[in-house]
């Protein structure tokens, strides 16, 4: 979690084989994994088979809360349905910051409805989040409200396909 600056060259001297810091970036995060946990060859087969990588994350991944918690869907459709309520707050929160040019209320909201979308598998939802708490840190009003018009959709979007999954 230090993202200091020279953190990364006192872990390496410290005999760790890599670093990562937060936040975390799933791209940044699969790219370790598969430097340090290489396919199989039917594991590659399937990637080259199955891979269709136009660099756009999913709405929704189902997979994400399986990996997380375990095949419980009952436990699954607790988080989602919590997911699902505090994001709508969330979503208005960061609309209303965003409107008011309120950069540090906007970063802190996108911070916390990142994690929180990227752990139940909204993916496009946590990476637009991602871009909002970086431009709302660096105090970019003008970038915040660009990217804050598009979070209603991108949530919308991640609405409906967890909403499908869980048959509403």
């Amino acid at each position: 979690a230090n993202a200091m600056q020279g953190e990364a060259q006192r872990c390496h001297e410290r005999g760790m084989d890599d670093y990562l810091s937060k936040p975390l970036r799933m791209h940044e995060l699969r790219s370790k994994l598969e430097k340090w946990l290489p396919l199989s060859p039917e594991q590659e087969l399937v990637e080259e088979i199955g891979a269709v990588d136009d660099g756009a994350l999913p709405v929704w991944n189902p997979a994400t809360l399986t990996e997380l918690v375990g095949d419980n869907p009952a436990m699954h459709r607790r988080l989602l349905e919590k997911f699902l309520a505090n994001a709508h707050k969330q979503v208005a929160e960061i609309t209303a910051a965003a409107a008011a040019s309120d950069s540090d209320t906007l970063a802190s909201v996108a911070h916390t409805l990142k994690s929180s979308a990227r752990s139940v598998g909204a993916l496009a939802l946590g990476e637009l989040c991602q871009s909002l708490e970086t431009a709302g840190r660096a105090g970019e009003v003008a970038t915040c409200s660009a990217l804050a018009a598009g979070l209603a959709g991108e949530f919308a979007a991640a609405t409906t396909a967890i909403n499908g999954h869980l048959g509403l």
